[in-house]
């Protein structure tokens, strides 16, 4: 059995220290998916009424079906930035979700779930997401002089534009990915670790409903699979990061500068790139060699971040690498 750091030992005597029956935790995440969909609801409820109104008071009548359902389907593939901040909030749903789960069912408080110690998660965070900027810099220079086989081009969004809307786009991918990361390195993780020794529990369970989450049936096989072992990848390595630093802060960042440079600055044609600079081809129909060159372009700058975040000799080396001298003695798990 694969020894855990003192950290994320520390980190799973925060989910110890509450209420640990499985069917707290299965009703937890049921309770946090009936949250999830019901944001994403009122968002595109809210989305439809704003759409209508105006047109109501222009036409005189209500729009017809396929101008509603164009309405919805522009928003959830983000075709503007308002479309886009507004579907990245609807995650929000899954703060909300967790954070009731943890206080009503488990007897315990959030920030248990974020880290295992105060002062750690921040000074992670910065460095994760100045490591993953610099990863995803010289990936894009080396394609820029290499070639990336790619077409991209400037989007129709005007550089005023877009840098007003930086901010609104930058805040809202903070909420989409922290949520994620909340959810499937968080409570899950952590709340598994708590009850199974084994890594093929508490690490390969989430990392696979990780991958779940990014399918699409609206994609082709190739963007799938490009897609899905991304998500597989990236998956493991944001457990890796929480396994060895013992809280959320890493894993978040990371996570939050990948997404946030795919939203503002190179994004796709067709799958929320409404507010992003430039554009690349068309990302639900990619072709095999478009996907595969995708996906080692995107597992590269990861794999850049996590050496500066671990290189000894790296001034972005993780400082809750080792804060944590000795594992917990608490072990015992509460009903």
């Amino acid at each position: 059995m694969i020894e855990r750091p003192p950290a994320f030992e520390a980190y799973v005597n925060g989910a110890r220290a509450g209420k640990l029956g499985l069917w707290r935790f299965a009703l937890g995440l049921l309770l946090t998916i009936f949250i999830s969909i019901a944001a994403f609801i009122v968002i595109f409820v809210a989305w439809t009424v704003v759409v209508t109104v105006p047109y109501v008071l222009e036409t005189g009548e209500p729009p017809g079906e396929a101008e509603v359902r164009a309405s919805i389907e522009s928003m959830l593939f983000g075709h503007s930035p308002l479309e886009v901040t507004l579907i990245l909030l609807a995650w929000g749903g899954m703060w909300v979700g967790i954070w009731l789960a943890v206080r009503l069912l488990h007897r315990r408080r959030l920030r248990s779930v974020i880290a295992a110690g105060p002062g750690s998660f921040w000074p992670d965070f910065v460095r994760a997401a100045i490591a993953m900027a610099i990863g995803g810099a010289v990936v894009t220079l080396l394609s820029l002089l290499l070639g990336s086989g790619e077409e991209i081009g400037r989007s129709d969004l005007d550089f005023g534009r877009w840098l007003r809307w930086l901010l609104p786009v930058a805040l809202a991918t903070l909420v989409q990915t922290s949520a994620e990361e909340l959810v499937f390195r968080g409570y899950i993780t952590q709340t598994l670790a708590a009850r199974f020794r084994s890594p093929a529990v508490w690490a390969v369970i989430p990392i696979l409903a990780f991958c779940a989450i990014h399918f699409s049936s609206s994609f082709a096989t190739p963007t799938n699979l490009s897609v899905v072992l991304f998500a597989a990848v990236f998956g493991t390595l944001a457990t890796i990061l929480v396994w060895q630093t013992g809280n959320l802060g890493a894993a978040m960042g990371m996570h939050f500068v990948n997404n946030l440079i795919g939203f503002t600055l190179i994004g796709s044609e067709d799958f929320f790139g409404g507010a992003a600079l430039f554009l690349s081809s068309p990302f639900s129909s990619l072709g095999w060699s478009q996907a595969l060159f995708g996906l080692a372009s995107s597992i590269l700058p990861l794999g850049i971040a996590m050496l500066l975040l671990f290189e000894r000799r790296s001034p972005l080396r993780l400082r809750s690498l080792g804060s944590f001298s000795s594992p917990s003695s608490n072990g015992s798990v509460a009903e």
